[in-house]
């Protein structure tokens, strides 16, 4: 996001420190799993464009965002267009709002994703969860960040190893219940088998042919054509006692999404690797604003020697804030 000459002075990245934390409030939302590279939504990352689903070949694109929240809600917005699926995109960056990004039903968001579609000359907004596809490694780069594909049974289903991408669909080998195989080709343009692949483990060793993504995993156990962070999980309300004192803060809060980035604030302006978290976690969005006047509850203090406390709002969004960020609150 900031360039290298920002990167390495150390009075800018100060300041840009002080920019990409905003306000005090950082968040406590440990991820699962290392995410690998080329499935991080950052801005400039190269991309597919998926579909509406339903079968459908098509992608609709919109100018604004509220364009697109209209459209996933029935309406027919003017600013909104159709795309093949499997247009070369690039990330603009990534983008929800508690309030309306909110699946129906559920506790989780689908953020929206920002794109400019070079071909089109246009930028618009899409879902990130089915409307983008990350640009899975083939050829050499496939062996750098181990873009190894899982294939596994659904259900009754198992995978085949088909020689074109249009087999019926138990053509070819059956694989049986798993298997392992390297990236050869990725192309997300049909609706026929997306990944041509060489399977490297089993009684098939060393065979080429096509598979679907669907039931198909990357090393980091999540499905192979899903960007990192396309439905985030709102944290269930944590048991609060309302007798507790409540805090009012008067000024924004900005809240991270990882502990880590907590940590790596501390040490970002001195140190290379924690200023590249926290400039990762700004870029892909992967925060969110207390606004003024919001009441935030103690949950946890581990004490003076900590310069964090874990604090939690009425709708139970939890995370850590320096202990002087709270009015009236520094050590109990």
């Amino acid at each position: 996001m900031f360039s290298r000459g920002l990167a390495n002075s150390r009075c800018l990245r100060r300041l840009a420190v002080g920019l990409l934390l905003g306000v005090t409030l950082l968040s406590a939302t440990a991820g699962a799993h290392d995410v690998l590279p080329w499935k991080r939504p950052l801005p400039g990352t190269r991309a597919f464009l998926g579909d509406d689903g339903g079968g459908e070949n098509f992608a609709t694109v919109c100018g604004t965002a509220a364009d697109y929240r209209e459209w996933l809600n029935y309406g027919h917005p003017p600013g909104c267009r159709r795309f093949h699926r499997g247009l070369p995109v690039v990330i603009q960056g990534v983008l929800y709002d508690a309030r309306k990004d909110r699946s129906p039903g559920t506790r989780t968001w689908l953020p929206l994703v920002k794109i400019s579609i070079p071909s089109a000359g246009m930028t618009g907004y899409v879902q990130l969860l089915g409307g983008l596809h990350p640009s899975i490694p083939r050829g050499a780069v496939v062996h750098l960040q181990g873009a190894v594909v899982h294939l596994q049974k659904e259900g009754t289903d198992v995978p085949h190893l088909a020689p074109s991408r249009y087999a019926p669909l138990d053509g070819g080998v059956d694989l049986g219940d798993y298997a392992t195989g390297n990236v050869i080709r990725y192309d997300p343009s049909t609706s026929g088998r997306e990944l041509f692949v060489v399977i490297t483990d089993g009684a098939f060793a060393h065979r080429r042919g096509w598979v679907f993504t669907l039931g198909a995993e990357s090393v980091d156990g999540e499905p192979v054509s899903v960007f990192d962070q396309s439905v985030l999980k709102v944290p269930r309300p944590p048991p609060i006692d309302r007798r507790a004192k409540l805090y009012v803060i008067r000024r924004p809060l900005r809240a991270f999404m990882d502990m880590a980035v907590c940590q790596a604030a501390d040490v970002a302006v001195s140190n290379d690797r924690a200023f590249k978290e926290l400039d990762d976690a700004y870029a892909s969005h992967r925060y969110y604003d207390f606004r003024p006047g919001t009441h935030l509850h103690v949950v946890a203090d581990s004490g003076p020697g900590s310069p964090y406390i874990m604090v939690a709002d009425d709708h139970g969004h939890e995370g850590c804030v320096s202990r002087f960020a709270l009015p009236g609150y520094a050590i109990p």
